[in-house]
């Protein structure tokens, strides 16, 4: 999912989609920059997790907002 989440964040409307499936070097760029985005994001969001406060919320009430949260400011820390 981080990796789609790649493509839809670097890729949404810089690719070239004929050129994707024509040439092999542009989709092999194509898909490192996803994977390595993937990788950043993974890295973030693992290190919030290992950072968790001491208090933590309860999972059925708040676990959607709570990951919205971590999802966007790790691509907010990625883009910076």
């Amino acid at each position: 999912m981080a990796h789609e989440l790649g493509h839809a964040v670097l890729h949404d409307k810089h690719l070239n989609c004929s050129l994707y499936f024509k040439d092999n070097e542009y989709r092999g760029r194509i898909e490192r920059e996803a994977d390595d985005f993937a990788k950043k994001l993974l890295r973030l969001l693992e290190k919030k997790k290992c950072n968790k406060p001491d208090f933590e919320p309860d999972p059925p009430a708040t676990a959607g907002v709570v990951q919205r949260y971590v999802v966007t400011t790790a691509v907010s820390d990625m883009a910076a």
